[in-house]
């Protein structure tokens, strides 16, 4: 089955990524944690090298660049818990709110810029050189990926926030 889950029973833990399924006994597990965005779980069976599983559905995303805690934040302390380990330190904040907006801004920019380069720069009716089409290809679909990741990460910002201020 091409499905990812995670599952927590009292002894096991199940990690079903899309190939693999991995049983790691709860008394085996040493370390939770995070690894480029993704929540990792080591253990150690016996006298063996550990071995270190990644869980693919517990992914950070844009909380990984706010700080804010995410779905993989509640399933990390969760088997921390079940492994009797202690609960991981708060994750710092890698790109502020001030950031954040400022690269949405610059990342409109680029896309407009794209825009204006690529697609309706080809459709004028005088000629364009090919480089500056190639340029405004490149600006466009850089764009794109850049204000997604840029929107992102200012909502997560913004919804960082409005849990703190409910508080």
């Amino acid at each position: 089955m091409l499905a990812q889950s995670v599952t927590l029973t009292s002894d096991t833990l199940v990690i079903r990524n899309i190939f693999t399924t991995e049983r790691v006994p709860i008394a085996d597990v040493t370390e939770v944690g995070f690894r480029r965005s993704k929540l990792t779980v080591t253990s150690q069976h016996g006298t063996f090298a550990s071995e270190r599983n990644t869980v693919g559905t517990a992914v950070l995303g844009p909380s990984y660049w706010s700080g804010r805690r995410a779905n993989a934040d509640t399933i990390a302390d969760a088997i921390n818990d079940a492994a009797g380990l202690p609960p991981l330190p708060p994750r710092r904040e890698i790109i502020s709110p001030n950031r954040a907006w400022l690269l949405l801004v610059a990342a409109a920019v680029l896309f407009g810029f794209g825009v204006y380069l690529g697609p309706v720069g080809s459709m004028q009716l005088h000629h364009r050189s090919l480089i500056l089409g190639g340029l405004g290809g490149a600006m466009y679909s850089g764009g794109i990926s850049a204000l997604v990741f840029a929107f992102r990460l200012t909502r997560d910002h913004r919804r960082k926030h409005g849990t703190q201020s409910r508080r």
